[in-house]
């Protein structure tokens, strides 16, 4: 084995509950709750849920045990992971990890859960298996050099996705170092996923990272099984730095390698949209609130300029063409010009509101007049923080300035349980009854006490009345 993959294997095999410091396992089902909740309301209501769940179901999906967020439907290991993996990545309210540019929780928590099922594997397996995902993942991509890798079209989400996936399934199933890093190995056959679904909003953003989930618990079984996987599947001369990053930096992938623990290094979102407007929306807020503007009031605004970074603007601002007019969800969720309008008419960018203001017309009109541009304070910043600086401009000709360096659910500012437990209660609420999101959050937040069965226990007890939202929910 090789220097990188040797350790990572050696550190995912020997992780447990004990040797992880109490403030990371902590942090650990905190993002499960996070991840749980969002799931549950994609299973609800996620344009893409009906067709993914049926195309799967045409092509096949083996039965078994491992459970599916929001149902109490079952299926295989590798299959419930990918599914999972998809539905926490949907809304596109999934955590993030700024230094890494990836969503961590989204092909780790699945793949973590579903192998530990599989086992028949504790809560605390379960927690171990969450963070040493975690850990591998986000060292991996802060390895590729991220903007490196973003630049060459990849996915980070997906291409490094897998290899979290795959480590947190290996912890769950117990393999030794020799059998991780053989499944390290046979994930880099799985390693994929690019930027092209910006050209349409193309709904394979979810998809890829939910393949990466189920190839990489699929790698961990093989692995488990005596199966070969290729040899220094990190470092070597045709490995996942070399082929995936032009500029990759190997010594990332270990510098604290189970002293600096990268999991405490995630945040949250508070808003369902690209990470890269979070400190724009914030700003906006705040400026809104200081000027007791509202719909009406915000006739007042002559134009609204929002300053990022070049890699920012590149994510949410172009193509113009369809960003300032955005037709569909995920446009709507990458468009600085719609997020800076609906934060300024309704006071927030919540999941409920996008199907009630994509093509409103007080909100095209007021995104008309949202000019993005290339801050270099903000630029400066990147990619350490995405920042943000806004300025309302007023037709009385008073300007209105707000710089965030920081936006909020960072680590800095991370949401108190409280504050966890809205916004689960809130996206899991309409599924689950609010009694059942709260069960939600209690499972999640003791998962090493109570194990991965008592979570989709409580996680797939769907309300039986009728609504429009269950009655139309699809099936596996």
């Amino acid at each position: 084995m090789g220097d990188v993959t040797d350790a990572l294997a050696r550190f995912t095999a020997a992780l447990s509950l004990d040797a992880v410091p109490p403030a990371v396992g902590a942090r650990a089902q905190r993002l499960v709750l996070d991840a749980a909740a969002i799931a549950v309301r994609a299973r609800a209501d996620g344009e893409s849920t009906a067709a993914l769940l049926a195309g799967l179901a045409a092509a096949g999906l083996a039965p078994g045990s491992c459970g599916l967020f929001g149902t109490a439907e079952t299926c295989a290991p590798a299959a419930a992971a990918g599914i999972n993996a998809a539905l926490v990545h949907t809304l596109d309210f999934d955590d993030t990890h700024m230094g890494a540019s990836v969503h961590v929780g989204a092909p780790v928590v699945p793949a973590a859960l579903a192998a530990a099922q599989a086992a028949g594997a504790d809560g605390r397996i379960a927690v171990a298996a969450v963070v040493a995902g975690m850990e591998v993942m986000i060292r991996l991509a802060r390895a590729l050099d991220p903007p490196r890798h973003y630049a060459r079209g990849y996915h980070p989400t997906a291409t490094t996705g897998v290899f979290g996936a795959a480590a947190a399934a290996a912890r769950a199933l117990g393999l030794d170092a020799g059998q991780t890093a053989a499944a390290f190995g046979i994930a880099l056959s799985s390693a994929a996923g690019t930027l092209q679904f910006h050209a349409n909003g193309a709904w394979t953003k979810r998809l890829q990272v939910g393949l990466a989930a189920e190839a990489g618990v699929r790698a961990a079984f093989l692995a488990r099984h005596g199966f070969t996987g290729a040899a220094d599947a990190v470092e070597g001369a045709h490995g996942l730095l070399a082929v995936f990053s032009d500029g990759a930096e190997p010594a990332r992938a270990t510098a604290g390698l189970g002293s600096v623990w990268e999991t405490l290094a995630i945040g949250v979102k508070p808003y369902p949209a690209c990470r890269f407007a979070h400190a724009a929306i914030d700003g906006l807020l705040d400026l809104r609130r200081e000027m007791g503007l509202d719909a009406v009031a915000a006739a007042r605004i002559a134009f609204v300029e929002v300053g990022l970074s070049r890699k920012a603007l590149a994510a949410v601002a172009e193509p113009e063409a369809r960003k300032r007019r955005a037709r569909n969800v995920v446009d709507a969720q990458f468009s600085i010009y719609f997020l800076a309008a609906a934060a300024l008419l309704t006071g927030g960018v919540r999941w409920d509101d996008y199907p009630r203001l994509i093509g409103d017309a007080a909100v095209n009109a007021l995104a008309a007049r949202v000019r993005p541009l290339q801050d270099e304070t903000v630029e400066a910043l990147y990619p350490a923080a995405m920042a943000g600086r806004v300025t309302i401009v007023l037709h009385d000709g008073r300007r209105l300035t707000r710089q965030v360096p920081e936006p909020s659910g960072e680590p800095g500012c991370f949401p108190s349980d409280a504050a966890l437990r809205d916004k689960a209660i809130a996206l899991a609420g309409p599924v689950l009854g609010e009694a059942g999101a709260g069960a939600l959050c209690a499972a999640a937040l003791d998962l090493a006490g109570v194990g991965p069965d008592a979570l989709f226990g409580a996680a797939g007890a769907v309300l039986e009345q009728d609504s429009d939202m269950r009655s139309n929910r699809p099936h596996v």
